[in-house]
C-alpha cells in the first residue's frame, strides 16, 4: 500500500512540476506596512531563452483595511539592452461597492493585475525591475507586499 501512494505520489509531482509557466515571479515587504512615496521596490533578475511570449502582472498584498478600490504603480524596466520602459498601472482591486477583487484568509488580501498581455522578450540577460507608487499619499497604509510576475503566454 505505502509503494501505491509513493507511486501516486511521485505521479502527480511529476505532472504539476512539467508545466511551469512562471518565468519570475518575486515581492519586496513594504516595511510596517507604510509604503512611502519616495521608497521603489527593486528586483533584478536573470531571464533568458523565453519561447514565445509572456503576460506582466503586478502583485499585490494589502490589508483588508488598506482605504483606496485601486493602487497605482509604475514599473520602470531596464533590460539587458538598457532599453528603458516605464508603464503607468492602474489596479483595480475592489469592486464598486467596496468588495475585495484578491483572494485571501483573514487581514490579508492578494491580488494578481494583469497589465501587459502577449508581448515578447527579445533580450536574454539581466532584467531590473522598479516598483513605487502613484498615490497622492506621501505614506500609502496597509500595503504589505508588492511585486512581479512574469509568466509564459498561454496560447
Amino acid at each position: 500500500m505505502i509503494k501505491n501512494l509513493t507511486g501516486v505520489f511521485l505521479l502527480i509531482l511529476l505532472f504539476s512540476s512539467c508545466k511551469n509557466d512562471v518565468v519570475i515571479q518575486d515581492f519586496c515587504s513594504v516595511p510596517n506596512h507604510q509604503w512611502h512615496l519616495d521608497s521603489s521596490c527593486f528586483i533584478q533578475k536573470k531571464i533568458s531563452d523565453i519561447d514565445g511570449t509572456v503576460d506582466f502582472y503586478i502583485n499585490i498584498r494589502h490589508a483588508n483595511t488598506y482605504k483606496y478600490s485601486n493602487l497605482i504603480v509604475f514599473l520602470k524596466t531596464v533590460a539587458p539592452s538598457r532599453k528603458i520602459t516605464v508603464d503607468t498601472i492602474n489596479c483595480i482591486i475592489a469592486d464598486d461597492r467596496g468588495k475585495w477583487l484578491g483572494s485571501g484568509f483573514g487581514d490579508i488580501i492578494e491580488d494578481k493585475v494583469l497589465f501587459k498581455r502577449n508581448v515578447s522578450l527579445p533580450d536574454s540577460g539581466i532584467y531590473l525591475f522598479e516598483i513605487s507608487h502613484g498615490m497622492r499619499d506621501t505614506v500609502l497604509q496597509d500595503i504589505i507586499d508588492i511585486g512581479i510576475t512574469i509568466e509564459k503566454h498561454d496560447n
